[in-house]
C-alpha cells in the first residue's frame, strides 16, 4: 500500500516530504562507495562527505542546515470529496532542519502547515523525520534508514483529503565480491495508518546480484519476498523476480531499465493468485550544459487505499529543465497514469478505472545560491469509470524557498 499512496494524487505542485526508497536498489549511486581498495573497473570509491562543508552552523563534525519554504496556490476544480469539486487558495509553510553528524549519520526534520480558503477543505498540520546512517566494514557497506511522516494530501484514490501516518524502516547491505560483482540485500518494514483508508503493515526483503560488464554498464537480477497485513481487508503474500540494466558510461546520458514478474496470493479472499508483469525505467539526458531532459515509466501492483481492492498502476512522465543566464530556469512536464482497481470480493473484477493526465510549466530563478523562487502553472484531468472521481482542474502559484 505504501507504494500506491502517491498514485494519481491530486495535490499541490510541491510537497515537503520525501518518500523512503524501500523497494529500490539498497544504495543510491552517490552512496555505493565500496571498501577502501582499488575498484576502478566498476565501483569507484566516493570521497567522504565533509560534514561542516558550506554550513555557517558547525561544531567539529556536526553541521546544522536549516531550510524553509512557502507556497501560495490558486486551485480550481479540485476534488474535495467524491462527487464534490471546489475552488480554493492554498497556503503552505514548511520549515525544517538537517543535522549532519560526522560522516555516518544525518537527521532531517520538517513540519508543515497547510491552509485552505474554502470550507470544502480542512486545514492540516504535517511533519516528517528521517534518520539515515551509512558505513563500511571490510568488503561490506551498510545503510540504515528510519522514516516517520504524517501528511494530509488530496488523493484521487480516496477522492479527497487523506491523512496518513507512516513508519518506515530499511536495513540495507552491499557486499563487494570483486571488482566486477557485488551483492545487495535489504530488509524493510512499512507501517501505515489512516482514519479514512485501510491500515497496513508490510514486511519485505529484496536481493540482487550486480555484474559490471564494463565501467558504467551494470547488469543485475534478484528475487524479492513480501508479506502485508491489511485492516480492514485481506492479508497478502507476494514473491517477485527482477532483472535490469544500468548505463552511465556516457556522461550526458543515464539509463536504467528493469523488468520482472510478481505472484501475489490473497489470503482468505478465495481468488486465484495475481500474476503480474512489472517494469520500470528512467532516462536522464543533458544534450548541452544547462539543459536536462528526463523520462520515466513503470508498472506495478499494490494494495489500494480503498477497502478490499488492489490497484494495478501503469504510469509515465517526462520533463525538461532549461537554465538561462546562470540564475534563471524554465521547466515543462507531462504525465499519464492508468490505475485499474481490482476487487478482492468480486473475484478480481475491474471495479474502477482511472486515466489521469497532467501537464505543467514553470519559471524560476535563484538568489545567492540559497534562495529559489518559482512560478508554476499545472493542469490535471481524470477520466474515470466512476463518475464521482472525474474532474478537470488547474492550479497556478508561487513557491519561495531558502536553505543552507
Amino acid at each position: 500500500m505504501a507504494g500506491a499512496m502517491g498514485a494519481a494524487a491530486q495535490e499541490p505542485m510541491a510537497t515537503p516530504s520525501e518518500e523512503p526508497e524501500l523497494r529500490t536498489s539498497p544504495f543510491p549511486a552517490e552512496e555505493t562507495a565500496p571498501p577502501d581498495r582499488d575498484q576502478s573497473v566498476v565501483f569507484s570509491p566516493v570521497a567522504p562527505r565533509a560534514a561542516a562543508e558550506g554550513s555557517p552552523f558547525s561544531w567539529g563534525p556536526v553541521a546544522i542546515r536549516p531550510y524553509v519554504s512557502y507556497q501560495y496556490l490558486e486551485g480550481f476544480g479540485l476534488l474535495a470529496n467524491p462527487g464534490v469539486r471546489g475552488d480554493t487558495s492554498i497556503q503552505s509553510f514548511f520549515p525544517g532542519v538537517l543535522f549532519e553528524l560526522g560522516k555516518v549519520w544525518t537527521f532531517d526534520y520538517s513540519q508543515g502547515w497547510t491552509h485552505y480558503s474554502s470550507r470544502l477543505f480542512v486545514n492540516s498540520v504535517g511533519q516528517d523525520a528521517k534518520l539515515k546512517g551509512v558505513t563500511t566494514y571490510g568488503d561490506w557497506a551498510f545503510k540504515v534508514t528510519q522514516v516517520y511522516s504524517h501528511t494530509t494530501q488530496i488523493l484521487l484514490e480516496t477522492g479527497g483529503e487523506t491523512p496518513v501516518t507512516d513508519y518506515s524502516t530499511a536495513l540495507l547491505a552491499s557486499y563487494f565480491m570483486n571488482t566486477r560483482m557485488k551483492l545487495e540485500t535489504s530488509l524493510n518494514q512499512d507501517i501505515q495508518t489512516s482514519p479514512v483508508a485501510p491500515d497496513s503493515r508490510l514486511w519485505s526483503s529484496q536481493a540482487s546480484l550486480h555484474y559490471a560488464v564494463e565501467p558504467g554498464f551494470d547488469l543485475f537480477a534478484g528475487p524479492g519476498l513480501g508479506y502485508m497485513q491489511v485492516n480492514p481487508g485481506f492479508d497478502m503474500i507476494y514473491g517477485r523476480i527482477d532483472a535490469g540494466v544500468s548505463w552511465t558510461a556516457i556522461k550526458p546520458l543515464t539509463l536504467t531499465a528493469q523488468v520482472g514478474a510478481e505472484s501475489r496470493e490473497i489470503q482468505g479472499a478465495g481468488t486465484p493468485a495475481l500474476n503480474t508483469g512489472t517494469f520500470s525505467g528512467s532516462a536522464d539526458y543533458e544534450p548541452w550544459i544547462g539543459t536536462t531532459v528526463t523520462a520515466s515509466a513503470s508498472r506495478d501492483l499494490s494494495a489500494a487505499n480503498t477497502v478490499d481492492d488492489v490497484s494495478e498502476i501503469t504510469q509515465g512522465h517526462c520533463s525538461v529543465r532549461q537554465r538561462l543566464l546562470e540564475h534563471f530556469f524554465v521547466t515543462a512536464g507531462a504525465g499519464y497514469e492508468r490505475v485499474s482497481y481490482l476487487s478482492l470480493v468480486q473475484n478480481l473484477a475491474d471495479v474502477r478505472l482511472d486515466r489521469y493526465k497532467t501537464a505543467d510549466v514553470g519559471f524560476g530563478f535563484t538568489l545567492f545560491r540559497r534562495a529559489t523562487f518559482e512560478f508554476d502553472y499545472s493542469r490535471a484531468f481524470n477520466s474515470s469509470s466512476a463518475a464521482d472521481y472525474r474532474f478537470s482542474s488547474h492550479q497556478y502559484g508561487i513557491t519561495a524557498s531558502y536553505h543552507y
